[in-house]
């Protein structure tokens, strides 16, 4: 009996590899770290399923799909699947392994190959794909360079081929006219690519097909760069794309196929991308899928700019009315979309150039130096999370990474470098950064976090004339540069700013202030008491000092038949509750409405007296949980962290400034820190009113009201949706 089960489960074991060779599966060689696990990197080709991948790499789905919990129950062709790399992995040639090379301080490494071929040595997270951007070589030719070599390694050498040898002469010769006649071959040019060009709008240009395109210039098989010359035929000549908003529709009835595989032809429309469009707008507003667009327009990528002209299928058009809906909760190339948000903006300020790649610095304290250790000791003496000073701020990392992503999905070209800098006082690797020149060209750079690095490189960036962002100090003294912005408003800012809000929302009522004695947050209440003499309507204004008149004073202070605001402006935690029972017990005679401080939500207080008494709290950072945005934001975070992001942790920070500041980019360009006044934004926790401040530097005015009504936070200034 044991014989026949023993060939069951070798045949069932040859199963996945029979299959995989019926489905001709390409193994990928890339392979990475994701979460503490090595997983391929697979791209999908057309016709390619779940349970096929499944087989070929000898795997289950079930694991596929907990490696990507995004990924649909039908894969899309070029969409990249994380396969885990098991025990069984899919079978390859063996290959020839190069030994690892120590490399020692002041040493050259010693490495077999050929003369023409340079070395890299691989620093931490470099990456195949970053290696391949760093030196313009495909991934699939530095693989092949490094036979063997599968996971990098810091300190490991890699060899990164010289591919010279395989461009043709053509496009070696310097660029001198855009089109250049060839002599010897008749009928053909050679066109240089000018810069954000794809391969499609030349083919276009002169009337021809991407797929002669690259039989005339095998090389673009690698990629299209600027500045190489291709050969085009010269019987058309290349047009000069049209301005003029009226050619923006133009129909043309087209029996060309869009695809090889494709047997009806396709009528079509031509729609010119303007300002600010994305390929999604576009699919919504023709009622196509933007797979539909992508497949007849080869070469256009997920990434189009304003002028590309692009073919729109014509069978789907519908009603213009109905064309202009959009849908918040689609998926563009894999993407989640969070705001539709390129809205056009009332400005004066002059648009910025939306196709340039603007750069990004983010300065995080990441502490990176305490991980890089190793603990021999026994579980029991293990630190606790909280306690590496690594994790203080990675929920606001983690944020501005969603953010980043959502404003990628706009259209907006960024390259984003995020660098560990200073924790403390400490300035050390803070002067390595800008010694370094790792912050030159940048047109945005976010952080340092505490004091001492951020004055270090306020200092650089107001020489550069580049914005400089600080997310967390309340101090007015940042703001003495004119490149400084500075997130968090000021205390003063705060007070002025909850007393008007109360005023706006209840004009009519009757206004006390009340201290606990003459020296408590006495600056507090007096900015309070000066915006409320100015506000509030004559007669309807009133301070009470508790120390002199105990609880007649606030009684004597209100009116029956007008609505009572009572500011109790303590956070001494035995005043409160004996305060608030005495109002709860005087509802019945007086409208009674209060105002306490921010940290009461933090202290052991009756939930009835705060729903009663309509508690109202004033601070610079309010999160609605029932805010559309803030949902999507929140499946999201889980879905990538496996965590709950905390407003206390700037989770939803890192989302808003990562996403106001790109768009700002974006919209006004280099220049848009001359725009932030114009440019108001509330976010899923805040709320940008920014202007220039006395000192120079632009301050934040946005601040929130919020009150307590069916046991839930409301902000009582509600924000746009």
């Amino acid at each position: 009996m044991k014989k026949p089960v023993s060939i069951l489960i070798i045949l069932l074991l040859m199963l996945p590899q029979l299959f995989a060779q019926e489905q001709k599966i390409k193994i990928s060689e890339v392979i990475e770290t994701y979460r503490g696990q090595k997983v391929y990197i697979h791209f999908v080709e057309p016709g390619e399923t779940l349970s096929a991948l499944a087989r070929a790499y000898g795997v289950s789905v079930d694991q596929i799909k907990a490696t990507n919990p995004e990924a649909p129950e039908i894969l899309k062709p070029y969409q990249i699947i994380m396969i885990p790399v098991g025990q069984s992995a899919p079978s390859k040639k063996p290959k020839e392994i190069i030994p690892e090379v120590k490399v020692l301080p002041g040493s050259t490494p010693a490495v077999n190959k050929e003369p023409e071929q340079n070395t890299h040595i691989i620093e931490p997270k470099e990456t195949w794909y970053a290696l391949s951007r760093k030196y313009e070589v495909p991934i699939k030719k530095l693989l092949e360079a490094n036979p063997g070599v599968d996971t990098l390694r810091i300190g490991q050498v890699i060899i990164i081929p010289d591919l010279s040898e395989e461009i043709p002469s053509a496009q070696k010769a310097e660029p001198m006219d855009n089109v250049t006649p060839i002599s010897d071959k008749p009928g053909y040019v050679l066109y240089t690519v000018r810069p954000k060009e794809t391969l499609y709008g030349i083919a276009r240009q002169y009337n021809t097909t991407v797929d002669e395109l690259i039989r005339l210039n095998p090389v673009l098989k690698e990629g299209l760069r600027e500045g190489q010359q291709i050969q085009v035929p010269s019987s058309t000549q290349a047009p000069q794309p049209s301005t003029d908003s009226r050619q923006q529709h133009e129909t043309v009835s087209s029996q060309e196929p869009v695809a090889s595989n494709q047997q009806k032809p396709v009528n079509y429309i031509e729609h010119r991308v303007e300002r600010k469009e994305t390929l999604y707008s576009i699919s919504k507003k023709y009622d196509v899928s933007t797979s539909e667009i992508i497949r007849l327009n080869p070469g256009i990528g997920s990434v189009i700019r304003r002028g590309d002209v692009l073919r729109i299928p014509l069978k789907q058009l519908q009603s213009e009315e109905k064309a202009t809906k959009t849908s918040p909760d689609t998926v563009v190339l894999g993407r989640d979309i969070y705001r539709e948000a390129a809205k056009p903006l009332a400005s004066s300020c002059t648009p910025g150039e939306d196709t340039r790649i603007f750069k990004v610095v983010l300065l995080l304290p990441f502490s990176l130096e305490t991980l890089d250790e190793i603990i021999t000791s026994g579980t029991s003496e293990l630190p606790q999370p909280e306690e590496y000073r690594a994790f203080d701020f990675i929920q606001f990392y983690q944020g501005m990474l969603i953010g980043l992503d959502a404003a990628a999905d706009l259209g907006i070209k960024l390259n984003v470098e995020v660098l560990d800098s200073d924790a403390g006082s400490s300035t050390v690797k803070t002067r390595q950064i800008i010694s370094s020149g790792k912050l030159n060209g940048s047109h945005l750079i976010i952080g340092p976090l505490f004091a001492e690095s951020f004055e270090l490189v306020v200092d650089y960036a107001s020489k550069q004339n580049i914005p400089i962002v600080n997310p967390l100090s309340q101090r007015a003294e940042i703001l003495n540069d004119p490149q400084v912005i500075k997130i968090q408003p000021s205390p003063w800012t705060i007070y002025n700013g909850a007393a008007r809000q109360l005023v706006d929302a209840y004009p009519d009522a009757n206004f006390t202030v009340v201290r606990r004695n003459a020296t408590e947050n006495s600056s507090m209440a007096e900015t309070f008491e000066r915006a409320l003499q100015k506000t509030a309507k004559p007669g309807h204004f009133k301070t009470v000092n508790y120390a002199q008149t105990h609880d007649q004073g606030i009684m004597n202070a209100m009116i029956a038949g007008r609505k009572n605001v009572i500011m109790l402006l303590t956070n001494d935690k035995a005043f409160i509750p004996a305060v608030l029972r005495r109002l709860y017990e005087n509802q019945e005679k007086y409208d009674i409405t209060i105002m306490g401080m921010p940290e009461w939500e933090n202290m052991e207080i009756d939930i009835h007296y705060l729903q009663s008494l309509q508690a109202h709290f004033f601070s610079s950072r309010y999160v609605n949980y029932s805010n559309p945005e803030t949902i999507k934001f929140v499946q999201e975070f889980r879905k990538r962290y496996i965590a709950e992001p905390e407003a206390a942790k700037f989770a939803f920070m890192g989302y808003d400034i990562a996403r106001y500041f790109t768009q700002a980019l974006y919209y006004f360009g280099p220049g848009f820190i001359n725009c932030l006044p114009e440019y108001k934004y509330d976010g899923l926790s805040e709320q940008f009113r920014f202007y220039r401040s006395d000192k120079g530097g632009y301050d934040n005015a946005g601040m929130f009201v919020y009150r307590y009504n069916e046991f839930k936070r409301e902000n009582i200034k509600p924000q746009p949706q």
